[in-house]
């Protein structure tokens, strides 16, 4: 993120919120194509650092549910301008909860616990023994992606 202030000083308004817009894209699960960076702005490389940027910092704020005036805040304490803060703000007042509703779809984790079943079996005797007396727990676990499994 230290890596776009000095990009941002020269950089053009109409750059940035471009920029700005396909990490807003990107983050929302589209995909970002060579076409719309070479777009964007004049040096390729010098965009894709401000798109990794700026789709860190947005990330970093939907995560934690940064408050807005918190947002802007650390951004002024990075020195990014003035004009670039308040775009950014107005993007995430704006699109708050469209990103933070795709991010929770997006969200990568371990199934859930669904259903469990147990069952506690008992041998009681065998053809050779009488008196055997051995339990056995079997467990069956029904998981949130559908997988079932026993032991």
């Amino acid at each position: 993120v230290k890596r776009i202030v000095p990009l941002l000083d020269g950089l053009e308004a109409k750059s940035f919120r471009r920029t700005l817009h396909l990490a807003f894209n990107y983050l929302k699960g589209e995909d970002v194509t060579e076409e719309q960076f070479a777009a964007a702005g004049p040096v390729l490389e010098d965009i894709q650092t401000l798109f990794t940027g700026l789709f860190l910092i947005l990330r970093a704020a939907l995560r934690a549910r940064t408050p807005e005036d918190t947002v802007q805040a650390d951004l002024t304490a990075l020195k990014i301008p003035t004009q670039c803060i308040q775009d950014i703000a107005a993007l995430l007042r704006s699109s708050r909860d469209l990103l933070q509703d795709t991010s929770e779809k997006n969200k990568l984790g371990f199934p859930k616990l669904k259903n469990l079943r147990w069952r506690v079996d008992v041998t009681i005797s065998t053809t050779s023994s009488l008196r055997v007396m051995k339990p056995y727990i079997l467990m069956q676990m029904t998981l949130s992606d559908g997988s079932i499994r026993s032991f």
